[in-house]
C-alpha cells in the first residue's frame, strides 16, 4: 500500500540520520580530547613558567652572590662551586626553555587542531540542524501517513461491511431470482399452452367464419340470381313494360346486400369495374387531390384546389352537399369511423372539421403545424384519434373531441399517412423512398421499422386495407408496392406498360374491400386494375436495407386498363392540354362498387361493372 511504502522510506531516512550522527559524536569526542590536552599543556606551561621564574630569581641571586664574592675575597673553591652551580642552573633553564618551546609548539598544534575541530563541528552542527529539520518533516509526514492510514483503514472497514451487506443482498436476490425464474418458466409454459389453445380456437373460429361467409355469399348469389330471373320474366311478360324496370327492381336488393358488407365482386359473380358510369368534369376547378369513402360505402368525399369539400351520394352518383370554410386548397380528406365528422387537410397549416349531418364547419380546428398539412387519417377503431402529416416534417396525433395535439413525431418529408386497423401503427411514405412505421402506444419518437420500397425515390401515397395486414404505396418510378405489414415483406411490385405517375405527386391507388385487387390512375387518364390473386413471381428483388429483411416480388400478369369514353369533338381538349386529364386519386367503395377516380382537371368519375348503365 502507499502508506506502508512511505513508512519504510521514513525509517530508512532516520537510520541514515542516526549513522551520520554517530560520525558527529566521534568528532565531538576528538574535539573534547584536544581541549583536554590543551588544558594540560596550558597547566604544564604555567608550571614551566613558574619554575623558569624561580630559576631566574635563583640565577640572579647567584650572580649577585658571585659578584659580591668577586668584590670580596672568596675562595677559589667556593667560586668554582658557584660557577658549577650556575652552569647547572643555566642547563636547567635551557631545558625549561626547550620544554616551554615544545609546549608552545604543542599548544599551537592543539590550537590548529581545535580550529579544525571547531570548523568541522560547525559543519556538523549545520548538517545536524538540517538533519533535525528533515527529521521533523519526516515525523510530520509519518503523523500524516498514520492519519491517512487510519482513515483508509476506517474506509476499508466500512467498504468491507458494505460489501458484506451487498453480498448478502445479492445472495438474497439470487435466491429470489431463482424463484422468479421458476415462476417465469411456469408462467411461460402456461402462456404458451394458453396461446396454443387460443390459436386453435382462433383457427376454428376463422374456419367457421370462412364457412359462414362462403354460405352467405352463395345464398346471396342465389337470391340475387333468382330475383333477377324473376324480374326478367316479369319484364318480358309485362305488356308495354317500361325499359329498365328489371334494373330498378334489382337495385334495392343489391343495395341491401352492399349494406350487409357483402363484397359485390363475390355477390355479382366476380364483378369488377369495367366502364365509366358517370363523369363530372372540372367540378373541383384547379385539381381534385383526394377522395375518401365512409365505412358504409354510401357517402364519398372529394376535395381540391377550389377550397371546397363535396359530399356525394355513391348510389346515385350525385352531389349531396358542399362544405365550405377552408381558407386555402384542401389536400386530403377523411371520415371518422362513426361517420359523424369529416376532416380536411388544407394548405393553411390546419385541419378543418365539418359535421356530416349538418354540413357546418366546427368551431375548432386542428392547428399546430408550421406548414401546409398534406395528409390526414382517422383511426379505424377510435373516432377520437386523428393523425396528420405536414410539410414541416412532423406527424401529429390529435384528440378530436378537444382539438389538442397529444403526440408529435419528427420525420423526413412525407405526403400521406395511414393507420393500420389491426395494430394501430402509423405508416408514412417518405421522399427517400422508405416506408416507416411509428408506434404511438409507446414513448419512442423514432420509427420502429422501415422498408426501402422505391429505391430512394419519393413515395407519393400510402393506403391501408380495410381489414389490415396490407398496405399499398405509389411513388416515383411508376410502381405500386403491395406490402404485407405482418411479415414486413413486399408481396408484389406492380408495373405496366403505359402506367406513369412521375408527374402526379398526389397519385393515390385503391384496394378492393377483399384486398384482392388494386386500381390506380395514370397520367394518360386511364385506370389500371391488377389482380393480386393471379400475380406471379418473375425474379426476386434485392434485399432492402431496413430494420427487417424482406424480399420483393414483381408481378408479370398484365393489368386490365379502363379508359374514359371519348368526349364529343366540341369538348375535346387541345393536344397541349392532354396531360391535364392525368388521374390523381382512386377510391374503392367498402360495399364493393363503385370505384371513383379524380383527375388533374378537377373532374370526378364513377366506374362500375359491365351490367351497370349510366344514370
Amino acid at each position: 500500500m502507499p502508506g506502508s511504502q512511505a513508512c519504510i522510506s521514513v525509517r530508512d531516512q532516520l537510520k541514515k540520520a542516526r549513522s551520520e550522527s554517530l560520525s558527529f559524536s566521534q568528532i565531538v569526542s576528538d574535539y573534547l580530547h584536544c581541549v583536554q590536552k590543551l588544558r594540560e599543556v596550558q597547566v604544564r606551561n604555567a608550571q614551566l613558567d613558574k619554575e623558569a621564574g624561580e630559576l631566574r630569581v635563583e640565577n640572579d641571586s647567584l650572580l649577585r652572590t658571585v659578584e659580591e664574592a668577586q668584590r670580596t675575597t672568596a675562595s677559589p673553591a667556593e667560586l668554582e662551586e658557584a660557577r658549577s652551580r650556575a652552569a647547572e642552573l643555566q642547563a636547567e633553564l635551557l631545558t625549561v626553555y626547550k620544554e616551554k618551546s615544545a609546549a608552545a609548539e604543542g599548544r599551537a598544534q592543539a590550537l590548529q587542531q581545535l580550529e579544525i575541530v571547531r570548523e568541522l563541528n560547525s559543519q556538523q552542527a549545520s548538517g545536524l540542524e538540517k538533519a533535525s529539520q528533515e527529521r521533523q518533516k519526516l515525523l510530520e509526514e509519518v503523523r500524516t501517513l498514520r492519519s491517512d492510514t487510519s482513515r483508509l483503514s476506517a474506509a476499508r472497514d466500512l467498504a468491507t461491511k458494505e460489501l458484506e451487506t451487498r453480498a448478502a443482498e445479492i445472495q438474497s436476490l439470487q435466491v429470489r431470482n431463482s424463484g422468479l425464474e421458476t415462476e417465469n418458466r411456469d408462467l411461460v409454459e402456461r402462456l404458451l399452452s394458453m396461446k396454443d389453445k387460443e390459436i386453435e380456437l382462433m383457427n376454428q373460429t376463422a374456419k367457421m367464419c370462412e364457412d359462414m361467409e362462403k354460405n352467405a355469399k352463395r345464398q346471396a348469389s342465389e337470391i340475387l340470381a333468382t330475383a333477377r330471373a324473376g324480374l326478367a320474366q316479369e319484364a318480358a311478360g309485362a305488356a308495354g313494360g317500361a325499359p329498365g324496370a328489371s334494373r330498378r327492381g334489382v337495385s334495392p336488393l343489391e343495395t341491401a346486400l352492399k349494406q350487409l358488407n357483402i363484397a359485390a365482386d363475390a355477390v355479382g359473380g366476380g364483378a369488377l369495374p369495367s366502364k365509366m358510369i358517370k363523369n363530372f368534369p372540372a367540378i373541383h376547378p384547379g385539381a381534385c387531390y383526394a377522395l375518401a369513402m365512409d365505412t358504409t360505402g354510401n357517402t364519398l368525399a372529394s376535395c381540391g384546389a377550389d377550397r371546397v369539400v363535396r359530399l356525394w351520394d355513391v348510389a346515385r352518383c350525385s352531389v349531396l352537399s358542399e362544405l365550405r370554410g377552408a381558407h386555402e386548397g384542401v389536400n386530403d380528406v377523411a371520415f371518422t369511423v362513426d361517420g359523424k365528422f369529416i376532416l380536411g387537410a388544407e394548405d393553411h397549416n390546419a385541419v378543418r372539421i365539418w359535421d356530416t349531418r349538418t354540413g357546418r364547419l366546427a368551431n375548432k380546428a386542428l392547428t399546430g403545424h408550421a406548414s401546409k398539412v398534406t395528409g390526414v387519417v382517422t383511426s379505424p377503431s377510435d373516432s377520437d384519434v386523428v393523425a396528420t402529416v405536414s410539410s414541416d416534417r412532423t406527424i401529429k396525433l390529435w384528440k378530436l373531441s378537444t382539438g389538442t395535439c397529444t403526440r408529435t413525431f419528427r420525420v423526413s418529408t412525407a405526403r400521406r399517412v395511414a393507420i393500420l386497423p389491426d395494430s394501430g401503427l402509423i405508416v408514412t411514405g417518405h421522399i427517400d423512398g422508405k416506408l416507416r412505421f411509428w408506434d404511438s402506444r409507446t414513448t419512442r419518437t423514432d420509427a420502429i421499422k422501415e422498408i426501402d420500397l422505391h429505391a430512394g425515390r419519393e413515395v407519393y401515397s400510402v393506403v391501408s386495407a380495410l381489414a389490415g395486414g396490407t398496405v399499398i404505396t405509389c411513388g416515383r418510378g411508376s410502381a405500386i408496392c403491395v406490402v404485407d405489414t405482418r411479415e414486413l415483406r413486399v408481396r408484389s411490385r406492380l408495373t405496366a406498360t403505359g402506367f406513369q405517375v412521375e408527374k402526379t405527386p398526389w397519385a393515390t391507388p385503391a384496394l378492393s374491400p377483399s384486398a384482392s385487387h388494386v386500381i390506380a390512375g395514370s397520367e394518360d387518364g386511364a385506370l389500371y386494375l391488377w389482380d393480386l390473386g393471379t400475380s406471379t413471381v418473375s425474379s426476386p428483388g434485392k434485399t432492402a436495407p431496413s430494420s427487417s429483411s424482406f424480399s420483393t416480388m414483381t408481378t408479370t400478369n398484365a393489368p386490365k386498363v379502363l379508359r374514359p369514353a371519348k368526349p364529343p369533338a366540341s369538348q375535346r381538349r387541345a393536344p397541349q392540354q392532354q396531360d391535364a386529364a392525368a388521374v390523381i386519386a382512386c377510391a374503392w367503395s367498402p360495399a364493393g362498387m363503385p370505384v371513383v377516380s379524380s383527375d388533374r382537371m378537377g373532374g370526378v368519375t364513377f366506374w362500375g361493372p359491365e351490367e351497370e348503365t349510366e344514370s
